[in-house]
């Protein structure tokens, strides 16, 4: 089994969201044994028994799709020795982890304003990133993003300006925390 050395978690959800999806829930499932358990399924056809049970069964299906994303919290979780990530997310009590999949084929660490805050990506594959985190104070992304470029021994790129992208020289930051470009 690979041990995590650095996670990134969401914030925790906002409690409003949790008691609308509770009470979401609760409503379904309350129609639900409403419908099934009074005079009111006694007086449907067989074939109309069945279409109730698929299209109730549809309406769970859409409402687990709509509202999990928005009350799970999801953490991205990074063991750089063994170059793995997981994910895994959490509602209350209930986690489901991903298997831990290889980083394979990464190409660099990227740094880039964005309303007024700066978001850092991983950059991998064929132009497919993966949002690390985002942050409001230049140095600590730099930082940060200095971390993730080093363990993972890529190249780390300063996009904050639209049109010009510069490379980041990691040997002057490592010695001499500041930003020089190649």
């Amino acid at each position: 089994m690979y041990k995590s050395e650095f996670i990134i978690k969401e914030p925790n959800v906002p409690w409003f969201y949790r008691i609308v999806f509770s009470l979401i829930f609760t409503s379904f499932f309350g129609l639900m044994y409403f419908i099934f358990s009074r005079s009111i399924i006694q007086s449907l056809t067989s074939s109309d028994i069945i279409k109730m049970i698929i299209f109730s069964i549809l309406i769970f299906i859409t409402l687990i799709y709509c509202f999990t994303p928005i009350v799970a919290q999801h953490s991205i979780h990074f063991n750089f020795s063994e170059h793995k990530i997981k994910h895994s997310y959490t509602i209350g009590i209930f986690n489901h982890n991903e298997k831990w999949q290889n980083l394979e084929d990464l190409n660099y660490i990227s740094m880039f304003s964005s309303r007024g805050s700066y978001q850092v990506n991983l950059w991998y594959g064929n132009n497919e990133f993966l949002n690390l985190f985002l942050l409001d104070d230049y140095d600590s992304v730099i930082e940060k993003a200095f971390i993730f470029s080093d363990k993972l021994n890529i190249d780390l790129l300063d996009a904050r300006e639209r049109g010009n992208h510069r490379w980041v020289n990691k040997d002057v930051y490592r010695e001499t925390k500041q930003v020089k470009y190649l």
